[in-house]
């Protein structure tokens, strides 16, 4: 029975991940331990024909006692590579097809602005929603605001490096919106009601003396 672990519900970003970390340093495990996770699913088209040149280098370089770390390492980072493209353009996919499903005459009304919300790297965000299903931070609103409010709220919600951005599907429109002007707007206070204070005269001081006439009496006596 083999000791290699294998990948549990393994995605595309995942793996990507893991290709930064202390478990890649040994590029020959790395490729050994991923191999059946790249060589099936959807990154298969992709890494197959990478292992497969990685495999005959290999073998060429044993078979004339040559060190085989360089080719590894130089095939992992081109693995490494094909899963960021995969990973974009399979975000870009999704969102097209959002933007199709806001446009289409089956939910009634047309969804001209689209709000999506992205990480550092450009991938699509998602969430899990309180019946704990994930969903991606892609939404279609029929008015601006709805859509400047909608992204506020996830933006709050969400990393440090998300940020947010709105587009119009037919009009070149597009919008950019920060994490931290989003926490501002969300944590400003509202401005207290006004209250008229009435003016006190000032014609006269409260301790001010007032005079009183005096008259005097003299006897004629």
């Amino acid at each position: 029975m083999s000791d290699t672990k294998k990948p549990r519900n393994m995605t595309p970003k995942g793996f990507l991940h893991k290709t930064t970390t202390k478990a890649a340093l040994s590029a020959h495990a790395f490729l050994d331990q991923y191999r059946e996770y790249l060589t099936t699913g959807e990154l298969a088209e992709r890494t197959s024909p990478i292992l497969a040149k990685y495999d005959a280098d290999k073998a060429q370089a044993l078979a004339k006692m040559q060190d085989t770390n360089k080719i590894a390492q130089a095939s992992l980072k081109e693995i490494a590579h094909a899963v960021m493209v995969h990973i974009i353009e399979s975000d870009h996919a999704k969102m097209e097809e959002k933007l199709e499903e806001a446009q289409s005459p089956k939910t009634g009304t047309k969804k001209p602005w689209i709000a999506t919300i992205l990480d550092a790297a450009g991938n699509i965000c998602t969430r899990v929603k309180e019946d704990g299903e994930e969903e991606e931070l892609v939404k279609g609103f029929d008015h601006a605001s709805e859509a400047d409010r909608w992204v506020d709220r996830r933006l709050f919600e969400g990393a440090s490096d998300w940020y947010g951005e709105i587009d119009h599907a037919s009009l070149p429109i597009h919008t950019r919106i920060e994490r931290q002007d989003a926490i501002a707007r969300i944590l400003k206070k509202a401005k207290g009601p006004t209250v008229q204070v009435r003016g006190k005269s000032t014609k006269t001081l409260g301790f001010e003396h007032k005079a009183k006439e005096n008259r005097f009496y003299f006897s004629r006596g």
